[in-house]
């Protein structure tokens, strides 16, 4: 940081270096960023995020309640926590008897829901608290609407079906294809809504920022 008159912070804008009013060059400085390649090559905007799965297979929790909104999701008194990494510990912990969840949740584990999941504020880490617990995927009767477009921002997988209309049951094991909405449960397939050209582009590349 450097202190300077307007008249040479002006002449230095135009130069692109410091320079006085009565120096300014003909044309201005150009810095080029040169990025070691490691003896690769580096294409600036391309995406390090592994190759995603379209089918999903895991454990499942299944929470039978409706319009579980997202102050039960993640409670408010933890918003001061700004580290994804940490926001797992918190997940449904003012949700009634779903305090211990994020205890014995495990990387990979599916949640399955009822209706408006995630209604209510636009909080971030709503989404984000599952991200941290490594939760492979949320199926919901239905999203809350701001709740759906953070988590296909996010490029975290969310698929709508009807799967508390079936017989399942927390541990069981079941597989979603994202690409047809089909979900294999133990009692046979619940077709779902698959994801979108735009959901699955956005997912598969990580988020929307890095499509």
């Amino acid at each position: 940081m450097y202190l300077a008159s307007p008249s040479v912070v002006a002449a230095s804008a135009v130069a692109g270096m410091i320079a006085l009013p009565q120096q300014i060059p003909e044309s201005p400085a150009v810095f080029e960023a040169t990025i070691p390649t490691g003896g690769g090559t580096t294409s600036r905007g391309s995406s390090a995020v592994a190759e995603k799965p379209s089918k999903i297979r895991g454990r499942v929790w299944v929470v039978r309640q409706d319009n579980i909104d997202t102050d039960m999701i993640y409670h408010n008194r933890y918003l001061t926590v700004t580290d994804i990494a940490e926001m797992g510990q918190y997940t449904l912990d003012n949700l009634a008897g779903w305090e211990d969840f994020a205890k014995r949740a495990k990387p990979g584990d599916i949640v399955v829901t009822g209706k408006n999941f995630g209604a209510g504020s636009s909080r971030q880490q709503a989404v984000d608290c599952f991200e941290s617990l490594g939760i492979g995927l949320i199926i919901a009767e239905s999203f809350g609407a701001i709740y759906e477009r953070n988590a296909i921002n996010k490029g975290f997988p969310i698929m709508t079906a009807n799967l508390l209309a079936t017989g399942l049951k927390d541990g069981d094991h079941i597989e979603a294809d994202l690409a047809t909405g089909e979900v294999a449960t133990p009692e046979g397939l619940v077709k779902g809504t698959p994801f979108s050209e735009v959901q699955m582009n956005i997912y598969k590349k990580g988020g929307l920022l890095n499509t």
